[in-house]
């Protein structure tokens, strides 16, 4: 009953967050975008299983039945805007400045979708719980027949990630890395050679009347900005820039 609650509340999750991307439908479009899900619930299910064979307290099962359904709804609105779940690569490197991000995130939609969420891990143990056990063991059936087919939905199916399930997106990938190392010397200079006497003159004609320079920020948010309305003026020279 706790694991189907918990399928369910995956579910609700993954739609909250599938309905802002455009998807592309197919027979294998659900098993795609539901099988890690799936999985999850149906490993929930063993552990609940097994806690009750070994006799440990059914608070315990309870307490970790709502740690993954508020996890899994904390990550509706990470996904909602950027398209993935939170990682451990995300978690480590991001830490204040992702606390940041995810509070210009809070709006009132995604704020009633993680409390429908929730809202939906409270009440589903109650409307289940009359449920045949035949009923939940076709289920678990018809979930296992569901994630052997999962890879191949996910070949055939362009998910960009969105497939993924909040704890699978927790499992280091088995592909090999490459680690970046430090270049010797200036870290600066680049490590290609470089011509200190190119001749720019052809484009004299393209330049003509033109002093404008673009000056991108990535990963700076607005609000450290005065020019943008920021409380600190953390960034002085894109303002005095602005003001010449």
């Amino acid at each position: 009953m706790r694991a189907a609650s918990l399928l369910v509340v995956f579910v609700l999750a993954k739609l909250a967050v599938l309905a802002g991307h455009t998807i592309p439908w197919s027979f294998w479009t659900p098993v795609a975008y539901l099988w890690q899900d799936t999985l999850a619930a149906l490993l929930f299910a063993a552990l609940d299983l097994l806690a009750q064979k070994t006799g440990l307290t059914d608070r315990l099962t309870w307490l970790t039945y709502w740690a993954l359904a508020i996890y899994a709804a904390m990550n509706i609105p990470v996904g909602r805007a950027v398209s993935t779940p939170l990682t451990w690569p995300m978690l480590r490197a991001a830490r204040g400045p992702l606390a940041d991000s995810l509070l210009l995130y809070i709006t009132f939609a995604n704020a009633l979708l993680v409390l429908l969420t929730l809202a939906g891990a409270a009440i589903l143990p109650v409307l289940l719980r009359g449920v045949p056990r035949r009923i939940f063991l076709m289920a678990a059936a018809a979930g296992l027949l569901l994630v052997s087919l999962g890879p191949v939905a996910s070949a055939r199916v362009e998910t960009l990630g969105l497939d993924r399930n909040v704890f699978g997106a927790l499992i280091p990938s088995p592909l090999p890395r490459v680690r970046s190392e430090q270049a010797p010397g200036n870290w600066r200079s680049s490590r290609f050679a470089q011509d200190r006497t190119e001749d720019l003159s052809n484009l004299r004609g393209i330049a003509k009347g033109r002093n404008i320079v673009v000056v991108s920020l990535e990963s700076t948010a607005a609000q450290y900005l005065r020019l943008y309305g920021g409380e600190y003026d953390l960034m002085p020279n894109p303002s005095s820039s602005r003001q010449l």
